[in-house]
């Protein structure tokens, strides 16, 4: 089968001014909204079917695979013509249209000719960078060359039309039809910052928060659908993509904000989120962060139990790392060693390190004093066990007398979480990040 090919450029969706106005203008409403969708395609006569990616290695397949299993025919007279309606504000869902989708799309039938050809879309083609969605509409379409026809000579055309649910829709009723009875919501409130201090940055308009390409203005409260998602097991992927930031419009500068702790959790119990430190205001912002399951708007879920939050996203893979880096006597000469033990780290024995000579009052670094723990732990379990400080032993050794323990001290190992997550090229992809407490 044949494939047809086009380039794409690397751009990121990016509403007009108009559009992200209306978001925070519907902010309040933004919980009943959800956006009707509407794929035609025009092929010479062929019939047309979705299909699921390709390959599962795709970095957005589990996205389109779902996409395409929700795109169902419109019906009727239009012909080739598929439709879904999702939970969530236009801005939200065409924002995942770019980011994560793909059209796999096969065309066959006589005027197909032969085998089935197969035509792939991506809908950073379909979507217009600019275009306006304050009106609760958007449509757009796209005409491709079909190598793969016959005589080589076909054309492609795939219309797209996406319009928030209203009373007085102008598509068909059968494009209404939720295609989820559940809309998963990110909430994040901000925490220590005043309304004046929110009214002045969105005044002098230097900080914007963006979650998925989509930006609002900072507010006590900013709330964000997980598109497509409508299940527990599928928050930490939506999450990890969210690549959440604020933005500086005048300066450009990007400022992180970390939900690794939120990710980690997998929680509908709150967790902080902290951004990197905000230039203008000299300090970096705090959010407590949630994640909430609602009935999507038209459903008749608001009768029904709704799914339950798992107790965690299900056991994460840690290691922490204790390196004891010096010590210092001050009222004598020794030579020493340090030891200690943790019930998180099961060790089979306290873990100490080689000895060192320690002059008086003089700094010595402590040999072979690294070791690493691995285990499985939900971040709530983490946090909890991380409560029982680290004590430490001092102990002088000789190797004529028995071993004598100098003093003792202990560190609170629970602040390594409050660290701000760092990420390094030379980890595994698998990795989000490591904190560090110096």
């Amino acid at each position: 089968s044949s494939s047809l090919h086009f380039r794409t450029a690397p751009v990121r969706p990016r509403f007009p001014a108009g559009a992200r106005a209306s978001v925070a203008r519907r902010a309040a409403d933004c919980m009943s909204e959800s956006v009707a969708l509407v794929v035609r395609v025009q092929a010479g006569g062929a019939v047309v079917r979705v299909l699921p990616s390709p390959s599962r290695n795709l970095p957005s397949a589990v996205w389109m695979d779902k996409f395409a299993s929700l795109l169902r025919p419109l019906g009727g007279e239009d012909k080739n013509a598929f439709r879904c309606c999702l939970p969530g504000s236009l801005e939200e869902v065409l924002g995942h249209l770019w980011r994560h989708q793909v059209l796999w799309l096969s065309l066959s039938g006589p005027e197909a000719g032969g085998e089935p050809r197969h035509v792939a879309v991506k809908f950073s083609e379909i979507l217009e960078e600019s275009a306006d969605t304050s009106a609760g509409r958007m449509a757009s379409s796209v005409e491709l060359e079909d190598e793969g026809a016959p005589g080589g000579d076909g054309k492609v055309k795939v219309s797209f039309h996406a319009e928030v649910v209203r009373a007085a829709p102008t598509l068909p009723k059968a494009a209404l039809r939720p295609s989820l009875d559940v809309r998963f919501v990110l909430r994040l409130a901000a925490t220590g910052l005043s309304s004046a201090a929110i009214s002045r940055a969105n005044r002098e308009g230097f900080l914007r928060v963006s979650l998925a390409g989509v930006e609002q203005p900072l507010s006590k409260v900013i709330e964000h659908s997980l598109v497509l998602v409508d299940s527990w097991s599928e928050v930490e992927q939506a999450l990890f993509e969210l690549e959440a930031h604020l933005r500086d419009p005048s300066g450009g500068s990007i400022i992180s904000l970390d939900l690794s702790v939120l990710i980690a959790a997998g929680e509908v119990g709150k967790a902080r989120a902290v951004t990197s430190v905000v230039p203008q205001l000299g300090e970096p912002l705090t959010f407590e962060a949630s994640v909430r399951a609602v009935p999507a708007a038209g459903t008749s879920m608001a009768a029904k139990v709704m799914p339950e939050p798992a107790p965690a996203f299900g056991k994460r893979s840690w290691r922490i790392s204790v390196e004891l880096q010096s010590v210092k006597l001050v009222s004598q000469s020794a030579k020493v060693f340090v030891a200690y033990a943790h019930t998180l780290f099961l060790q089979k024995r306290p873990f100490r390190t080689s000895p060192a000579v320690a002059q008086n009052n003089a700094t010595v670094q402590l040999p072979h004093a690294f070791a690493s723990y691995a285990l499985a732990a939900t971040l709530t379990d983490l946090q909890v066990r991380l409560e029982e400080p680290l004590r430490l032993e001092l102990w002088r050794c000789d190797s004529f007398e028995n071993d004598v323990l100098l003093g003792t001290g202990s560190l609170a190992l629970g602040a390594v979480l409050d660290e701000p997550l760092q990420r390094s090229a030379k980890m595994p992809s698998m990795v989000h990040g490591f904190r560090v407490l110096d």
